[in-house]
């Protein structure tokens, strides 16, 4: 990856041109620049999702939006793949519409930025708030509602705070919310609405899991970070109506990682009780951007629900988005990584 010029991309009728102020980064984007088949990729590639910025030009059919307008949103990654223009860059071309779906790759969704954050902050939100709203409020047949209860493993990361944020919203306060961190991110987790922390460097989670939680059993396990380990385990601490949504698994060092991945992922999906397979139900959870869910997230934060945590800021040369790709391939990120766009 390098720094370089392209040409400022011009808007057809149905898209917009926005000047990009601020760029988040998630792991599906260093993710995509490592294991994506590059003859898939249109190419030079420019990177990333999360955006915050002004439209500086629209479409003739654009109605919705002016120019003027200050926005934060997201485009799919398909698109980025097939234009090679993603949000890493001074300008960017969006559609106009807010709702993204798969027979329009395009399509991305923005909200209008409300003073009170910043533009670093509005880039943080997006996809995270979005995949944690889903997980939480539209993927599960019984979502969460008022004394519910979570455990969210990876809670000081991206999604983690943010599904901490929205469930405590939802929980209210005779709801429990426990999640997972290291010891020095414990009071950044009880700060954003965390009742009960568990720290995995010092415990062996699902046996903690399963000897504390037994008798008080979760509504939902949001996991984060991807352990096959807790998913087996979870028959004693997750409700027999529960669900287990997983976020993402890790990527996988070799050939025979992606083995090991991909028969714990069908043995979880489709293996019965009886041949020894988890008694509760088992999704992998993807973002994935509807008008409802925009509009939700927008709502969210518009009533400060919703409160960006950043971990870093970077500057938009060589050294600064080396410096926060290398924060966020870390997993040490105390919430979101930003390159501020000069």
């Amino acid at each position: 990856m390098h720094l370089g010029d392209r040409p400022v991309p011009n808007p057809k009728p149905s898209q917009i041109l926005i000047k990009v102020h601020a760029v988040a980064l998630n792991p599906i984007g260093y993710k995509a620049i490592k294991y994506f088949p590059g003859f898939m990729v249109k190419k030079p590639c420019i990177p990333e999702f999360d955006i915050s910025g002004t439209i500086s030009a629209v479409g003739t059919q654009v109605k919705k939006w002016k120019v003027g307008d200050e926005v934060y949103g997201i485009t799919g990654a398909d698109a980025v793949f097939k234009t090679g223009h993603g949000g890493l860059a001074e300008y960017t071309v969006l559609g106009q519409d807010n709702m993204y779906t798969n027979s329009q790759s395009n399509l991305t969704v923005r909200c209008r930025k409300p003073d009170f954050i910043s533009w670093e902050e509005a880039s943080s939100v997006p996809l995270t708030a979005i995949t944690a709203y889903k997980a939480e409020r539209v993927d599960p047949k019984v979502p969460l509602s008022v004394g519910g209860s979570i455990f969210i493993n990876g809670g000081s990361g991206g999604v983690g705070l943010y599904a901490i944020q929205i469930a405590r919203h939802f929980v209210g306060d005779s709801g429990k919310i426990v999640v997972t961190c290291s010891a020095k991110n414990v009071e950044l987790v009880k700060q954003n609405g965390a009742d009960e922390v568990i720290d995995y460097t010092s415990l062996n989670v699902p046996s903690h899991l399963a000897k504390t939680y037994r008798d008080r059993k979760f509504d939902i396990v949001l996991d984060a970070i991807g352990s096959f380990d807790i998913y087996k385990a979870c028959a004693a601490f997750l409700k027999p109506e529960g669900i287990y949504l997983m976020i993402g698994a890790p990527i996988p060092a070799n050939l025979g990682g992606f083995f090991s991945m991909g028969f714990n992922i069908v043995a979880a999906t489709c293996l019965p009780g009886f041949l020894g397979g988890v008694p509760r139900k088992f999704r992998m959870t993807m973002m994935s951007p509807t008008k409802e869910t925009v509009a939700a997230m927008g709502e969210l934060v518009d009533q400060k629900v919703i409160k960006p945590v950043l971990d870093s800021v970077w500057k938009f040369d060589d050294e600064g988005i080396k410096g926060a790709y290398s924060k966020i391939m870390s997993h040490r990120a105390r919430g979101k990584v930003v390159v501020k766009v000069q």
